[in-house]
């Protein structure tokens, strides 16, 4: 048996380009409820880059993803409950993709 080589459990080679994202309850939403949204909001775990906009306004020259493919791309989101969310990498400091960088409250 060969020692597990990974720092943290359910990481795979995709995991630095998800966006971490805590989805939290706000005040007393029953568990059945809070995990009815999760399953919605799962379904928007890869978003196409051409089904978004570009939220800067500058001419061309200037913009600061002068080589962003806006046609062939995706954002990937990793939905966390209160639970994983909490839970802190021994190494979060140094890799930022493994930090929360933001929050959806459930009502």
């Amino acid at each position: 048996h060969q020692p597990t080589r990974t720092l943290e459990p359910g990481l795979t080679l995709f995991s630095p380009s998800e966006v971490r994202v805590a989805i939290l309850p706000v005040g007393p939403v029953p568990r059945e409820v809070l995990n009815e949204y999760i399953d919605i909001i799962s379904k928007y775990r890869h978003i196409s880059l051409s089904a978004t906009r570009s939220f800067y306004n500058e001419p061309p020259q200037k913009t600061p993803f002068p080589y962003m493919d806006w046609n062939n791309g995706y954002l990937h989101f990793r939905f966390m409950q209160m639970e994983e969310a909490r839970k802190r990498s021994r190494v979060a400091d140094l890799h930022r993709t493994r930090q929360v960088v933001a929050v959806l409250g459930v009502v």
